[in-house]
């Protein structure tokens, strides 16, 4: 995948899973208030019933009193009681004698002439009240509907203006009586309850409360579309909105921030050094007079599903994130499994590995000694310094002889390039100066640099050290290093860094 399409992936990615949080964001702040919505729903239907549980425990209690006390009939005694009780009541607008199903007398009408025959009641409550919901009375000469409650031989006159208001929210309802098998509606839109309870369609898609009372045999239903909610909750949604949109922004900033640190080279190889994305590979150390393969360097390399990452981008990473001995430590455990099966016809097959100074300072290089990382009689290996990061503790001039009474060599890299003289040579004791590629590759110019080569080799001589030269990439270069008395070289002409199964087969 190209780096263009995969940016195109990452930003689709982003902008989805930011969608997603901006989405659940909204949806938590809608659901937020429809619940709330839901509970006022609730809370008015349980006010609706908690303010008829009033009125009728008004009634139930002014009935039982009546029937109890002992003045009866129509006479002016009776109707003064009756009109003295009413007096203190809040919601009665009249009271009334029965005898039988005739109606004697009332508050209202004094002694009826002729009595007024009762008619079969609505329903009939829990304590044997029986109830009419829309009587026609006449009072002070004006019909109205009114409720009547009766018990024993005395009712009780409710006006239904309170039904009127009983729920507060705009929106439909229904108020109904509900005992046993007994269910009449009262007030509101008909059939709207039992809508509800059975989840009818019409109203599946609606906020929907039904309550039932505890105390008194009536129950409340209410009903709310969508377009009311939204309409109750506008300036809130509305909020919702610009809260997921701000998220959306803040998540795609955010991600979009971690993404890129996430494939930062930085990030890629601390992963890297978890997950085993850094591989070894070989580059051929020839003899010039023979052009035969005496040894290899071994060069650290990165791929992940990234793709590749080169030396010289991730080696100042690596050093910078203070990670150059576990990254040293895992390349030669890879070098390890790759020499297991590799066979050479010289007796000592030399294996170059490069090591950052800092771990030859802090002398922590000494654990290839003591675990026994390299012990292998078939290779000698050999320790190669970075010649332009300078050795800076004074202990590196004893590890590195505890080195070599281990049985290792030590060359320095890059010869030339930075901090090391003939002083520097004689005091690390080294076997082995590699002349660095800038050199080699200005031969053929006859640059001032090139003419250096003779004066290096004539340091190696005066120390009986070996010299290599590095970037040899044609017959020319060969010819002259040959001519100069170079023993050693390497470079692209014998060989680009390579596998050791392709190493293994140039030996064959």
């Amino acid at each position: 995948m190209n780096s263009s399409m995969r940016k195109t992936l990452d930003i689709i990615s982003i902008v989805f899973l930011s969608g997603i949080i901006a989405l659940a964001a909204y949806w938590g702040g809608s659901t937020f208030f429809s619940y709330d919505f839901d509970k006022r729903l609730k809370e008015s239907a349980q006010l609706a019933l908690n303010n008829v549980d009033k009125i009728n425990s008004e009634v139930v209690r002014t009935l039982r009193e009546l029937n109890e006390q002992p003045i009866k009939g129509c006479d002016d005694r009776a109707l003064t009681y009756l009109r003295k009780k009413l007096f203190l009541l809040k919601h009665v607008k009249d009271l009334g004698y029965l005898e039988g199903d005739k109606l004697i007398c009332s508050t209202g009408l004094g002694t009826v002439i002729p009595p007024l025959i009762e008619t079969n009641p609505d329903f009939v409550g829990p304590e044997k009240a029986e109830v009419w919901i829309n009587s026609s009375l006449v009072l002070f000469q004006n019909e109205v509907s009114a409720i009547i409650v009766r018990s024993g031989n005395y009712n009780a006159v409710l006006s239904q203006d309170f039904l009127a208001d009983l729920v507060s929210l705009d929106t439909d309802w229904e108020f109904i009586f509900k005992f046993e098998a007994q269910q009449k509606h009262i007030k509101g839109t008909e059939g709207l309850y039992q809508s509800i309870i059975q989840h009818a369609s019409e109203v599946a898609q609606n906020h929907n409360a039904s309550i039932c009372s505890d105390k008194i045999p009536y129950c409340v239903a209410i009903t709310a579309s969508p377009s009311f909610f939204f309409k109750q909750y506008h300036a809130s949604l509305v909020g919702c909105i610009a809260l997921a949109i701000l998220v959306f922004f803040i998540c795609y900033l955010l991600f979009s921030s971690m993404l890129e640190r996430y494939r930062s080279v930085e990030s890629r190889v601390l992963r890297g050094l978890k997950n085993g994305s850094f591989y070894c590979l070989y580059q051929p150390v020839v003899e010039l007079e023979t052009k035969k393969i005496i040894g290899c360097e071994v060069l650290a390399r990165f791929k992940d599903k990234d793709g590749e990452l080169y030396p010289d981008l991730f080696i100042p990473l690596i050093v910078g994130l203070k990670k150059t001995w576990p990254f040293t430590k895992s390349m030669i455990k890879r070098c390890q499994v790759d020499l297991q099966q590799f066979e050479s016809n010289a007796e000592k097959f030399k294996v170059n590995l490069n090591f950052f100074p800092q771990d030859i300072d802090s002398g922590i290089i000494m654990e290839l000694v003591k675990d026994q990382l390299l012990v292998n009689d078939q290779f000698q290996f050999v320790v190669e310094i970075i010649e332009n990061e300078q050795l800076t503790n004074s202990k590196s001039k004893q590890v590195l002889q505890d080195l070599v009474n281990a049985g290792f060599q030590i060359a320095i890299d890059d010869f030339g390039t930075g901090y090391s003289n003939l002083r520097q040579l004689k005091k690390y004791n080294c076997h082995i100066l590699k002349i660095d590629r800038s050199f080699v590759n200005e031969m053929e110019d006859g640059s001032i640099r090139s003419t250096l080569i003779p004066h290096i080799i004539d340091i190696a001589a005066q120390v009986d050290v070996c010299v290599v030269a590095e970037g040899i990439e044609n017959t020319q270069q060969h010819q002259a290093l040959r001519e100069l008395g170079v023993p050693y070289g390497q470079g692209y002409m014998f060989g680009r860094p390579m596998s050791i199964d392709r190493l293994q087969g140039m030996l064959l």
